[in-house]
C-alpha cells in the first residue's frame, strides 16, 4: 500500500513537473 501511495505521487510530481519544463521551454522560445 506505501508503495502505491508512493508511486502515484512520485506520478503526480512528474506530471506537474512536465507543465512547468514545457512553460519554461515556452518562455525560452519567446525570448530566443
Amino acid at each position: 500500500m506505501l508503495k502505491r501511495a508512493l508511486k502515484s505521487a512520485l506520478f503526480f510530481l512528474l506530471k506537474r513537473y512536465t507543465k512547468v519544463y514545457e512553460k519554461m521551454r515556452d518562455v525560452w522560445i519567446f525570448l530566443i
